[in-house]
């Protein structure tokens, strides 16, 4: 654990960052996950598009960012998702930096189509969060 840690806060190269994000992902059981990112992703560093029985197809969209001001990424990339007219059904957002009980509840709800959940792992804090 200390070795992710040390990676979370030490990272400064995005590239890096955003390749770490899709190794944990694919660890935490995001199979298809597949990295977009670019210049014009459209607010996406990667994405999963899946078929579920009767749900049909959905599509999770990925962002990894190194920066600070989080309640402010969210809404941007929130913002970029809805104006690039994806059909979203989860956007999952990954930081290095802590996401305080104050940031989360600001941000609560964000209205749907995009769900909200988060995890964390144990003396990490907060490595992910989904809007």
């Amino acid at each position: 654990m200390a070795f992710i840690e040390y990676l979370l806060d030490e990272l400064s190269d995005p590239s890096a960052f955003e390749n770490m994000c899709c190794e944990i992902l694919l660890k935490e059981g995001y199979a298809g996950i597949n990295p977009v990112g670019g210049p014009n992703d459209k607010g996406r560093d990667a994405e999963e598009r899946l078929f579920q029985g009767k749900l049909g197809p959905r599509m999770v969209l990925f962002q990894f960012t190194l920066e600070k001001a989080v309640r402010s990424k969210v809404l941007k990339t929130v913002r970029r998702v809805r104006e690039s007219q994806l059909q979203v059904d989860q956007l999952v957002m990954m930081f290095n930096a802590r996401v305080s009980p104050e940031t989360r509840d600001s941000l609560e709800p964000i209205p749907k189509p995009v769900e909200s959940t988060e995890w964390h792992m144990p003396d990490a804090g907060s490595l992910g969060t989904t809007w």
